[in-house]
């Protein structure tokens, strides 16, 4: 799979551009064998002028290794638990293009998916409506904006579990990050940034904003998390690849 170069914006103007970009139905594959239909925006240059016609960071429109990381972890906490992930509810920041969050709820569990580019939310709700046997809701949230986040946890909450894979973007995107992962209440966390260097930024943060008084301990710290490509394929890939993602903040799963 080919990662695409990212780009940012910052200005918040609407939709003329997000709407044209084509979006392409693709098919995923667990381990146990159920199938994902999820999609991807098809065209690049559609793409970059949905950016410069103000969408927010619409870089979660394609798969990242680090939501392949995910997918990889999540497999391995329903293994450990009788009933897979059921009755766990989960919520997902910057979901973009929805895959970790649709295995999630694969493996049993609630999940509110979120993002704040249209352009990922067009990506969500068109793999929500496609998976209708799965428990999987939309919501647009720009975690950056902190009374937000917390209006979300009220109304939608309490949440087991919250995810982040690859926000580290920018300084204030990891410290927001940080901010939303505190605010979310959530009992575990897992957080997947490939070595950006704005990681201290969201280390520093969460443990000046509650690390220490959480119950999952004070230590923040990113470990490398073996992943195996098996645990989901790609439109036929027959890749059992073994690989190490550095790295993954994993605390409180023990609770779950």
């Amino acid at each position: 799979m080919i990662w695409p170069t990212p780009w940012l914006c910052t200005d918040m103007q609407q939709w003329t551009a997000t709407n044209a970009v084509p979006l392409r139905r693709l098919t995923a594959t667990l381990r146990n064998g159920a199938q994902l239909t999820w999609f991807n925006a098809d065209d690049e240059k559609a793409m970059v002028a949905c950016a410069l016609d103000g969408d927010v960071e619409p870089v979660g429109s394609v798969v990242w290794p680090a939501g392949v990381a995910a997918i990889s972890a999540l497999e391995r906490l329903s293994n450990a638990r009788r009933g897979g992930l059921r009755g766990l509810s989960i919520l997902e920041l910057g979901a973009g293009t929805g895959l970790t969050a649709l295995a999630a709820a694969k493996f049993g569990a609630r999940v509110i998916a979120t993002d704040a580019s249209e352009l990922c939310l067009r990506l969500l709700r068109a793999a929500r409506d496609a998976n209708p046997d799965l428990s999987f809701a939309v919501e647009k949230l720009d975690f950056s904006d902190a009374a937000a986040v917390e209006a979300l946890v009220r109304a939608r909450g309490p949440f087991d579990l919250v995810v982040a894979c690859d926000t580290f973007y920018s300084t204030p995107l990891a410290k927001a990050t940080a901010g939303a992962v505190a605010a979310s209440r959530a009992t575990a966390r897992l957080v997947l940034d490939p070595c950006r260097p704005t990681r201290s930024q969201f280390v520093d943060q969460l443990k000046r904003l509650e690390a220490a008084s959480w119950d999952g301990g004070a230590d923040v710290a990113f470990r490398p998390l073996p992943i195996d490509a098996g645990a989901v394929r790609f439109d036929g890939d027959a890749s059992d690849e073994q690989f190490s993602f550095d790295g993954a903040y994993a605390a409180g799963f023990g609770q779950l």
